[in-house]
């Protein structure tokens, strides 16, 4: 099982994934769809790494459905020796930790940072690698892992809960960011300003960057739309109000999308 890689969900998270290391290493890929699946389920546990892509969809409330990842690792439990479980889900923080519990394994998390549309160029061109364990030594081996394939790449190394949590900050910050921009637009429209020209000036400040500003953006439509934006905004705006806090932005830019989407 010599790094060997086993990927559990073959959407855009799990090709790309496998897309991205099959340069480099021996990588297995495994759906419940037979159309996507590459190999069977037991030849892809037999993997040193394994790792977890499959859907966390939202509930009615918003709150994140488990549910898959839950019978993923019903699956894998007669399976699992000593490999490396990695989950690359969206997951809500301390799921990790939760399901190390349940099952008296060692879950690390490693979130995936790819947008649908150019997934397998956002894989081997990522800004960071986030590794989040709570063992130390399983942080390193997923680190050396991606040593092998990239060779000048950005580590942040955590623990899971905090690895789960910076997924969430950024993908909430960048949908609150989406809606200032389009909030600012309006008010261009409306004075006459020249957009690109505010756009430049805005962005020449380094402590700004120029992502999530384009307005409309690029499904051509006003506001966030998509799969991981709506879902993991309003996840963690639900994830604040457990805990007693007002999530007063995010549920604001979540308001003015609404508005500005329609």
């Amino acid at each position: 099982m010599n790094n060997t890689i086993g990927i559990i969900g073959g959407g855009f998270v799990g090709s790309a994934t496998s897309w991205g290391f099959g340069q480099t290493h021996d990588v297995k890929i495994y759906d419940k769809n037979p159309k996507v699946s590459v190999n069977t389920l037991e030849e892809t546990v037999n993997s040193e790494f394994i790792f977890i892509c499959v859907p966390t969809p939202p509930k009615e409330d918003w709150t994140i459905d488990l549910s898959i990842i839950e019978s993923v690792f019903e699956e894998i439990q007669p399976y699992i020796k000593n490999q490396q479980l990695i989950i690359k889900s969206t997951v809500p923080p301390g799921t990790c930790r939760r399901i190390s519990n349940k099952y008296n394994i060692k879950v690390s998390s490693n979130p995936e940072f790819l947008t649908e549309r150019r997934a397998k160029w956002d894989f081997i061109n990522a800004a960071q690698i986030v590794i989040g364990s709570d063992d130390i030594n399983d942080a390193k081996k997923i680190k050396n892992l991606y040593e092998q394939r990239f060779n000048s790449m950005k580590y942040t190394i955590t623990d899971t809960i905090t690895s789960e949590l910076i997924k969430y900050t950024l993908n909430c910050f960048f949908a609150t960011k989406v809606s200032f921009m389009n909030e600012i637009k309006l008010l261009s429209n409306k004075i006459g300003a020249d957009w690109s020209k505010l756009i430049e000036g805005f962005t020449s400040d380094s402590r700004v960057g120029d992502s999530h500003i384009d307005v409309p953006g690029p499904d051509g439509k006003y506001g966030f739309g998509g799969k991981c934006f709506p879902k993991d905004l309003n996840a963690f705006i639900e994830l604040f109000k457990k805990n007693n806090i007002d999530p007063l932005t995010m549920q604001a830019a979540w308001e003015r999308n609404n508005l500005i989407r329609e």
